[in-house]
């Protein structure tokens, strides 16, 4: 009797073990593709820059990727690094908000999927801030 209460414990352990296993094989899955997807490998990152902070959620067919960067260059260096790769390439700059300080993005080839940057800099440190959503409506014209 006392074989089988060890078998049916190992094999609970075991049943245990194999769901966390399982768990966290799921985990690491999902970690290393949301990061070959965020932030998307066509969008520019200065070079050198450090990321500090990264965040990935999807909801359906939407996704929203959140990642910071931290660079020892002056901000007016590292937003003239943006201003040229926006104008041309796989991404295009749709505004800039002087009151909050975000530039507003658009991936040119899929309208639905926007971002938005932010530079704060102190001397020669820049932090840059930016958040891509994918499968979103795309911005209304201001033309009727």
């Amino acid at each position: 009797m006392k074989r089988i209460g060890l078998i049916l414990g190992l094999t609970g352990a075991g049943g245990c073990l194999g769901l966390i296993a399982l768990g966290v094989l799921v985990a690491v899955l999902f970690v290393r593709g949301a990061l070959d997807k965020c932030p998307p490998k066509d969008f520019p990152v200065y070079p050198g820059a450090q990321q500090t902070a990264f965040n990935y959620e999807t909801s359906g067919a939407a996704s929203s990727c959140s990642v910071d960067w931290e660079s020892d260059a002056a901000s007016t260096e590292v937003e003239g690094f943006y201003e040229q790769r926006l104008s041309g390439g796989a991404w295009q700059l749709m505004g800039k908000d002087p009151d909050n300080g975000f530039w507003y993005v658009q991936r040119r080839t899929d309208e639905s999927t926007i971002g938005r940057i932010r530079f704060s800099g102190s001397g020669t440190q820049t932090r840059i801030e930016v958040q891509i959503l994918t499968g979103q409506s795309p911005i209304p014209s201001a033309s009727p």
